[in-house]
């Protein structure tokens, strides 16, 4: 194969990126990848597609953006023609077109896995920056500390009647996150395969519930792990020790399980919740859903 990083690049209409060959070069640049996930590229709605393509006009190369936000929806190469310039060619045209347009920075809107490692490299390489994202963790159960409750709180397992507490825990705890409905509830609750009453476990004060905390046991990822799941405590009953007894709380329930280690996912934007789990012994894997951005002027 021939450098080629001075190969013609095509503008093309944002409905594009739903063509066959550019669908297919989508799909397999991001094979393997962990994310971004092409499901999600192929949802979005690109203003333009720019492509890279052989002689034969077989695309090996594109990016698609929204021109009205400044958005990055999507930049892949594809793996038998990388290391080749098409990747750089591509970027230099978007920074141009950026700061044409007298774009300040751009950003991705696909989140990226360090495990993707061609794809964190490549940005990183060409000055694009982290945005904060999500954490991985995980921690072995052979030597947990003891479970202490604070004075005045209990804690609990899920009953009939408990959801609409839940509910509005989990709304109070994330605010900017989607809002928590009780149809959301069934879904990621009750109706999922790893609910059991006894693996939701709910701190009360005064018979109110003010926190919980979720033992999610059974298949994830292709296998049978235990995870630590939606901690959240009430605002106004936060840093007394709540979060950290129900953590341990449902990571004893997963030891009387037979699990050895629990594993986790967090926001780095959460306050003190990656601090929590770290103090809880928890290590961190790798981070994940990490949006990225390059400043152009």
């Amino acid at each position: 194969m021939n450098p080629v990083a001075d190969v013609p690049l095509r503008v093309l209409r944002g409905g594009a990126i739903a063509d066959g060959p550019i669908h297919a070069l989508i799909r397999t640049c991001c094979e393997g990848a962990v994310e971004p996930d092409a499901d999600v590229v192929l949802e979005s709605t690109p203003d333009i597609v720019v492509v890279a393509s052989r002689d034969d006009g077989e695309p090996i190369a594109l990016y698609a953006l929204s021109i009205g936000t400044g958005v990055l929806e999507f930049i892949g190469v594809d793996p038998a023609w990388r290391r080749l310039g098409a990747g750089t060619a591509l970027e230099a045209h978007l920074v141009t077109a950026g700061r044409q347009r007298g774009w300040e920075s751009i950003r991705t809107r696909s989140m990226l896995n360090e495990r993707n490692v061609a794809g964190v490299g490549f940005l990183d390489d060409r000055g694009w920056t982290a945005l904060p994202g999500g954490i991985r963790m995980s921690r072995g159960l052979h030597d947990l500390p003891p479970i202490r409750v604070p004075d005045g709180f209990a804690i609990r397992t899920y009953r009939p009647g408990d959801a609409e507490g839940c509910i509005r825990i989990l709304n109070a705890a994330f605010p900017h996150g989607p809002e928590w409905t009780g149809d959301e509830f069934e879904r990621e609750y009750l109706a999922a395969p790893h609910f059991t009453p006894g693996s939701l476990f709910l701190a009360v004060r005064d018979g109110v519930l003010v926190g919980t905390a979720t033992a999610a046991c059974g298949h994830h990822d292709g296998r049978d792990r235990a995870r630590l799941h939606w901690v959240a405590v009430m605002p106004g009953y936060a840093r007394r020790g709540l979060g950290r007894a129900l953590s341990l709380r449902a990571l004893h329930h997963m030891r009387t399980l037979g699990y050895e280690e629990a594993t986790l996912g967090t926001m780095e934007w959460l306050p003190g919740a990656a601090e929590l789990y770290r103090s809880l012994g928890f290590r961190d894997l790798y981070r994940h859903a990490m949006p990225y951005h390059k400043r152009l002027l």
